[in-house]
Formats: C-alpha cells, structure tokens, sequence
C-alpha cells in the first residue's frame, strides 16, 4: 500500500552557533502546517532527529556514525533564556471592567504573575511600563533572575499615584529591547519580548515597523498579547511572526492568565541540538531531519569550515549567567553552565575564591540541570568544593551545573571568583572557564574619551560615562564598588569617582592643574595621583573623599603612574629624575624613594601583582614597548608580550594568573588579556577606536 504522506514540519527562527572544540549547535521552533509551535518533549525530538552532513568527498549527505560522537537535543529549559514583559498601564487598559470585578490593569497583573510563577529558576526577566504619553517607558526590572525583586518592582509601581495616560507601546518595545543580553555577552541567549496592545499607539515616537526592525536586528522574538478588539490585527501579527514570535489574541480578557501560561508554554517549543562534528578541516553543510509519527522536515545549514572550530574534545567549557544582584538581601547569584563535557567527567573540583559567605545549589533536572543526584561536599580546607559521580557525565552534553550565592555583597557590579581544579583529570582534560571578573577601559568609540567596562573575556562592554570631556585612568576601588577616574569636564583634569555602574560621578580635586592616573589603596581609604599643580608633574596622596591631599615627591622631574603595593607599605612610581623614566618605590608617606630599574629605555606604568611578588611594567628598552614583570626590588626583569608591536598599561586579574594590557597589535589600541602560563595574548575588545588603560577587578 501507499504510505500516507507525512504533513510538514517546519523549521522556525533557526540559529547556527559553531564553537571549540568542533561544536555545531543549532537552535530553533518546530511549527505544524498550520504555523503552530510544536511543544513536545526534548527526548521525543531527539528520538526522532537525524543529523547529516555533506562535504568534500561524501558524495553527497551522510549520516554522522554515533557509535563515534554523540548529539543532543534539549529545549529552552537547558540554556539561557531571555524575558522582558511589557506591561501596559494606559488608560484604556484602566477602564476594562470584567464580570468578576477585576479591572483591566489587574487582570493584566494577575496573568504576569501566574507566567512569571511558571518560568524556570535560570531564566532571567525583565519589566518595562507604559502608562501616558507625558512619560517615557520605564524599566521596572533589568534582566534578573530575583522573582521577588521583579514582583516587589511591579508591585511598588502598581501602588504608585501614576495618572493612567495613552499609549507608547512601540516606544516601550525600543526600550525593552535594550535589556537584553548582547551577542558578544552570550550568542546562545533566546530573547523573547512580550507586550501587551489593542493595535493602537496614540503617542509613540517611533512606529510598529521601526519597533519590529529594532526586534529583528537584535535577534529579539516578539510576543504579542492582542487584548480585546485589536486595531490592525493583522499587520501586528505579521510584524512579531516575522521576528519568529508569535500572536496571542484576547477578546475575552477574563482568559488573559490562561492565554499567558500558552504563551509561556510555547516559549519551551524551542530547540538545541548540538553535536561534535569528527571532520577536522573542511568547508560542510548540516542537515537535521526530523521524522515524527505524522509530521516531518529538514534544514539545511550553510557551508561551515570545520577547521575554523576545531579543537580538542577533551577540553571542556564552563561559561557563567550574567549575575542576578539583591542588594536588599545583600546577595549574588550565578547559574555555572557547561558549555561542552569531555569523556567520562565523574568529578567537579572548584573554589569560590572569596571571603564572603558562599553557598552551592545544584539545578534539578527539570530545570534543566545535569548534575541531580550528584553528592556536594565542602568546602575543604584549602576553600575547594567538590561534586562528583558514580556515573559520569555523557560525552558532548551541555546544561546547567550549579547555582552560586555569595552573601554580603556590597555592590551592583558582581564577577565570580571561580576557579576550578584540572589537576584531578587525567590525559590532558579540563575545563576552561572565561568569567575572570570585570575590566574597566578607557575608549574613544563615540567620539571622545569615556569610560567602559566589561567582563574580561570581553562580553557586556557597557559605557559608564557620558558627556563631551574626556575621561580616561580608570582605577577600581578595593572593595570594586567604585571607580576613580580623571576627567577635564570642568576645564582641566581633575580626579572623579563614580559607583561602578556608573552612577553619582563625584568631583574629588579642583584646581587648575591636571590631576591624572588615581589609584587606591588597598584598604580604600587613600587615592593616590599625579598632580601639575606644582609646575610639573608629582605624586600626591589624599583621602578616598577627596579631603587633605598631601605631596609626597618634590623634584624638577615628572613622577607618574602611581600604584600601592598590596600590603599597603609602599608606591611604586615612574619617574624621570634620572634623565630618563625609570620605576622608583617609596614608603607610602614619601620616604625613602629608590629607583628598581636602570637602563636607557623608558620604564613606566608599574603594576603589582596581587601578591606582591611581581612587578609589572611598561618598556621600551627593546625598540618597541614591551610588557615586562620583574622582581620588587627590580631584578629578574622578563619580557612576557615579546612583540613588534606596542604592548602597554599592565593590569593584574585578581587572582594574579592573567595580565590585561592595550596593545596596537591590531591597527588600533585594543585591549588583550594574556594567561602568564601560556603568553599568548587574546583580544577582547574590537573596534575602530582607541582602547587602553585596563584596569581588573572582580
């Protein structure tokens, strides 16, 4: 008999990532013929998934052998998720009356919470309001995994003596779509933006096909909520189906809640799969087929340069979530994912390098863990948790491993002190983990000097500052909740210190010299800096708040550069009293300068290491400038860059295993990072601007 014709599978808003060592991953909807997203769950897919491939000398598509390799599927639950809900508190929303005596706003309120309720513990979300075209959008919530924080925010602006206005619906989607996590931060991350509309926008100054645009080049998927009789239904529709959303209408808005739990169920109808790819060099085109009882499909990926991403499987990859920051409970929490598992890993070695209280939570499986039922222990006596397994982890997986919560934080901007132990593998396995904490920088990417800052693999590049001036040597307090800086926006340069996200910029001197390069000492309570107030350039030192600077070189010379020693005893200086710069070190009250190094070269920008067995420093004594360490009494000096081009500007990671440095390697100034066990520098920003002066903190 003829077999019944199997109806379409569709393929739907489909990602190609490929990464070390050899991954291809690729994420997407499942749609039936009559557009609907298919929920199934993510054993049921891979069950009937098939992977080929089709390349030089296959003679045309094979199927991958996977007694060889392995693949997975897994649906949204197991990666990074993106939420940002659009509320709407206009007047029309406002004046809904509903049988059972809600209003408008609440039923809307009553639906947000019931979906936000079913949204797994990693999934991170984001409010913006609208209520009156007098006020811009706000955001309510940035992106967090705090649910309470989130409710506790729309609650308090809820209760609030806002006036119920008319509609910016496109210009709060313009807004909401900011929140989202870049590329560069994660280029896995699903973005999913849900808005509520009748259709109509009375006073936003960008349009719905302006909105949509936005939502397409960010990579964003819009939801709309369609309440009551929506104006124009069809152009919304079309608009959020082609970001690869979907539209939820509502004409009888006591379903609102049953309507959103839909459409958050429909969110988990997306896909990964992911496998290691054997071919070693290459160019190869993917194909995943997928064959259901009564439904199939295909996709076919462009050519992909297998040796572009080949590296070795037995090195895996830990990456970790943005944090999530409470500062009313005073905590930070981290979701550590593994990226990619080499064979049989039964074991987890790790500390939190940090003396604030930690505590370590595996993800259930549900929620998209790899680790449940898996035994935790410690921390031992050298600080190191462990986590480990009779059976091991399967080869090529990928998913969430643990939750990290530090306790008695202090600050907004939060990096993981997490290292991890490879010393308990075997036959070259590890892991590599790149969320080393946060690197402030100088640049000039919009047209002047500002300060930036960014994870040290160089994700969530951010700008801190903002006006016509220059402001550049940032500097991180102990503690990394502030930054110092200098800054000509009142005419000369002067030293200013902001919180670290950027907040209460606050001017410390005011003269009519330049004030340059601040640091800290490491109890925070002094800065140090140089100042032209005397004529020429000299090392002062003055209280955290700007109060009772105080001179401590007195010379015809420049003295720059200054930086504490980490037991706080002494300062380290370049200084160009000898005919040409040199590093020199005094007592930190000005006594007892000695000048370290002795050549014809120029010698500056001294960093120590954050045990105070190194020094850092700037020299030219090779021709070009070069990055060098030596010993704090000047001898043993090393060159670690060992380049034609400029390296300079060292700053230490706090952990004193990575060197950051602004290098023209590139064409322009870029910032690169450099393991001290490898000396093979990364860049980790890229533009056509100016970026230097590094300065670590986690």
């Amino acid at each position: 008999p003829t077999p019944t014709p199997l109806a379409p599978l569709s393929f739907s808003t489909v990602r190609t990532q490929v990464n070390p060592p050899s991954q291809v991953q690729f994420s997407f909807s499942l749609r039936d013929g009559d557009k609907n997203t298919l929920v199934l769950p993510a054993e049921e897919i891979q069950a009937a998934t098939q992977i080929f491939e089709r390349g030089p000398g296959t003679g045309g598509w094979q199927e991958i052998d996977y007694s060889e390799t392995s693949f997975f599927v897994h649906t949204v639950v197991n990666y990074a998720l993106e939420i940002v809900f659009v509320l709407d508190f206009t007047n029309s929303m406002a004046r809904i009356s509903l049988p059972d005596g809600r209003g408008g706003i609440e039923a809307m309120l009553d639906s947000f919470r019931s979906g936000l309720s079913s949204l797994p513990d990693a999934h991170r979300v984001g409010v913006v309001e609208f209520h009156d075209r007098n006020v811009d959008p706000a955001i309510l919530s940035n992106i967090t995994t705090d649910r309470e924080a989130i409710l506790k925010a729309v609650d308090d602006f809820a209760g609030s003596a806002f006036d119920p206005g008319s509609s910016r619906v496109w210009d709060s989607v313009e807004t909401a779509s900011s929140l989202f996590t870049t590329p560069a931060a994660n280029p896995n991350v699903v973005k999913a933006l849900v808005f509520f509309s009748d259709g109509r926008d009375t006073s936003s100054l960008r349009t719905r096909s302006v909105a949509g645009t936005i939502a397409t080049k960010l990579g964003i998927q819009l939801y709309a909520v369609g309440v009551g009789e929506v104006f124009e239904e069809e152009p919304l529709e079309a608009m959020v189906v082609a970001t690869g959303g979907a539209y939820y209408p509502v004409k009888d808005l006591t379903r609102l809640k049953d309507q959103l739990e839909v459409l958050v169920h429909d969110l988990r109808g997306q896909y990964i799969v992911n496998y290691i790819t054997l071919r070693r060099q290459g160019s190869y085109r993917t194909r995943i087929q997928i064959t259901l009882k009564d439904m199939a499909g295909t996709f076919d990926s462009k050519s992909l340069n297998t040796a572009a991403f080949y590296g070795s499987d037995s090195v895996g990859r830990i990456s970790v979530d943005p944090p999530s920051v409470d500062r009313g409970q005073a905590l930070a929490t981290f979701f550590v994912r593994a990226m990619h598992v080499p064979r049989n890993i039964t074991r987890f070695r790790f500390k939190v390098d940090t003396e604030k209280p930690v505590e370590i939570k595996l993800i259930p499986q549900k929620g998209g863990g790899l680790l449940e039922g898996w035994e935790v222990s410690g921390p031992d006596a050298l600080g190191y948790h462990e986590v480990s397994s009779d059976t091991p982890l399967e080869f090529g997986n990928f998913g969430l491993l643990f939750q990290v919560t530090i306790s008695q934080i202090t600050r907004d901007l939060v990096g993981l002190p997490l290292e991890f132990d490879n010393s308990i593998y075997s036959g070259g396995k590890g892991f590599e983990f790149a969320s080393w904490g946060y690197i402030a920088f100088q640049s000039d990417r919009d047209g002047n000097l500002e300060i930036y800052v960014m994870r040290a693999d160089g994700s969530l590049q951010t700008r801190l500052t903002d006006n016509k001036a220059e402001d550049m040597d940032p500097a991180w307090s102990p503690d990394g909740a502030s930054i110092a800086f200098s800054s000509n926006r009142d005419g000369d340069h002067e030293i200013f210190v902001m919180k670290a996200n950027g907040s209460r910029q606050t001017q410390l001197t005011r003269n009519t010299a330049e004030d340059l390069y601040p640091a800290w000492s490491p109890d925070g309570t002094l800065i140090a800096f140089s100042s032209k107030r005397k004529g020429n350039h000299e090392i002062y030192v003055m209280n955290a708040d700007g109060t009772k600077p105080k001179r401590l070189t007195n010379n015809t010379a420049e003295d720059l550069y200054p930086a504490w020693s980490p037991d706080g005893t002494l300062i380290t200086f370049s200084s160009k009293r000898d005919g040409n710069f040199e590093i020199y070190t005094m007592k930190a009250d000005g006594t007892e300068q000695t000048r370290i190094t002795t050549n014809s070269a120029e010698d500056l920008h001294p960093a120590w290491s954050p045990d105070g067995k190194l020094i850092a420093f700037t020299t030219k004594r090779d021709g070009n400038y070069e990055v060098y360490v030596m010993n704090p009494n000047g001898s043993g000096p090393t060159n670690v860059t060992n380049h034609k081009d400029s390296f300079s500007g060292p700053a230490w990671s706090p952990h004193g295993r990575f060197l950051a440095f602004d290098s023209n390697k590139d064409a322009n100034y870029e910032i690169y990072v450099m393991g001290l066990d490898n000396l093979r520098p990364t860049r980790v920003t890229n533009s056509a601007a100016q970026e230097r002066n590094a300065a670590w903190q986690w």
